[in-house]
């Protein structure tokens, strides 16, 4: 018992740490730093879930595991498993727009923030040890009317969970995971753009 004790507490300053990476790829923000106004969407084409397994995989796996257990939770989960992009879309835009200082949903802004995730990690909780949800993907900037057109395209990593406790749930990892990703996103668009 000592020594798990042990290892549990070695590893909980890593989980406690919300990690947060961004990387510009192409362009620059600072063309848009009189804009404050932009439509926005969403794609999680081609994400992978976890240690790199495809979206399509890692759904028919746990609705197979669900099912065994339970008849129709297997197709209740993946229902859920979709249903939440929608907060987690929401808690990233009030994230970003608060940092950021820009308003987010114009349909008819000149400019596209593309949020495209390109992995997801549920994380676990274990009591007394975590691991945080996780996304990773691109945040881009295109031209509304010719979405080929592209102003800034910016890798980002964002983490984040309790310390301990409370977070036994994987889709509110995630969403705290989104929330940190317009948090960070937010910052760096202040920063270069502001």
């Amino acid at each position: 018992m000592r020594n798990i004790l042990l290892i549990a507490f070695l590893l909980l300053p890593v989980t406690v740490l919300a990690q947060k990476k961004v990387k510009l790829l192409q362009g620059s923000l600072k063309p848009l730093k009189e804009i404050k106004s932009f439509n926005i969407r969403f794609v999680y084409d081609s994400m992978m879930v976890g240690q790199d397994v495809p979206e399509e995989a890692y759904l028919a796996r746990k609705k197979k595991d669900w099912e065994e257990k339970e008849q129709g939770k297997g197709v209740e989960f993946c229902n859920l498993w979709f249903d939440y992009r929608k907060l987690y879309a929401s808690w990233f835009k009030q994230s970003f727009s608060h940092l950021s200082s820009v308003k987010v949903d114009d349909a008819d802004a000149k400019y596209t923030i593309v949020v495209r995730t390109r992995r997801t990690e549920g994380g676990w909780n274990l009591g007394i040890v975590n691991q945080a949800g996780q996304v990773e993907g691109e945040f881009i900037v295109v031209e509304t009317a010719d979405n080929n057109k592209i102003v800034a395209k910016i890798r980002f990593l964002a983490s984040a969970g309790p310390s301990t406790g409370g977070d036994f749930e994987m889709f509110s990892r995630i969403q705290n995971a989104y929330q940190a990703a317009g948090k960070v996103l937010g910052e760096y668009w202040k920063e270069k753009a502001g």
